[in-house]
C-alpha cells in the first residue's frame, strides 16, 4: 500500500487493511474472552515460576503481541485515532509484556524461557523503537530494558534481539555492545 503510485489503489489496499485489522482484533478479543486466561499475580513466583506460570504467561505475551501488530498496522494505514477505544493503544500490551516477561527470563524458566521471551519482546520494542515522541525514551521501553538487564538470561535475550534489529534501531556499531 504505501509503494503503491496509483491513489485509488492505495485507498483501496488501505481500506483491505483496515478491514482485516479489525477482523483480526475481533477474533483475537474472542479468543481472549472464550480462553479466559487471567493476567497472573506474580509476587515472588517471578524468581521461581512453574511451568504453568511460564505457559501462562507466554500465552498472554504471545496474544499482546499480536495487539501490538495489529493495532500499529492499523495506526499506520489510518492514523486518526482520535475516536479509537482506548485498547487500541499498542503501549499498553508493550506495558503488559514488560510487567510480565521477566517469569519467561527467570533463571527456572531456563534457555527455554529465553526462547519464549524473544518474540514478545522484540515485537515490543519494535514498536516502541518506532514510536518516538520527540527526544524522550518511552517508559515502556525502559522497563523492558531493564528486564533484560536483570539476568543472564535476559541480557542473552537482549543480545539475541539486537541482532535482529535493523541499524536504524539500534544495531550496536563499530564494536558495541548494547542492548
Amino acid at each position: 500500500m504505501l509503494a503503491c503510485a496509483e491513489p485509488e489503489q492505495t485507498l483501496v489496499l488501505g481500506k483491505a487493511i483496515v478491514y482485516e485489522c479489525w477482523r483480526l482484533e475481533t477474533e483475537l478479543l474472542a479468543w481472549k474472552k472464550e480462553a479466559d486466561i487471567a493476567i497472573p499475580n506474580l509476587g515472588q513466583n517471578a524468581s521461581s515460576p512453574t511451568l504453568d506460570l511460564i505457559a501462562t504467561t507466554h500465552i498472554l505475551c504471545v496474544y499482546w503481541s499480536m495487539l501490538i501488530i495489529v493495532y500499529s498496522t492499523l495506526r499506520a494505514v489510518s492514523p486518526d485515532v482520535t475516536t479509537w477505544p482506548a485498547r487500541t493503544n499498542p503501549r499498553m500490551y508493550c506495558r503488559q509484556i514488560a510487567e510480565t516477561v521477566s517469569v519467561l527470563l527467570a533463571p527456572d524458566s531456563g534457555i527455554y524461557g529465553v526462547h519464549l521471551a524473544n518474540f514478545p519482546i522484540a515485537v515490543a520494542m519494535k514498536y516502541l523503537n518506532e514510536d518516538v515522541d520527540g527526544d524522550s525514551v518511552p517508559a515502556e521501553k525502559t522497563m523492558l530494558l531493564e528486564v533484560l538487564g536483570r539476568s543472564s538470561n535476559g541480557k542473552a535475550a537482549g543480545r539475541f534481539i539486537t541482532s535482529t534489529q535493523r541499524p536504524e534501531f539500534g544495531v550496536p556499531q563499530d564494536g558495541e555492545r548494547r542492548v
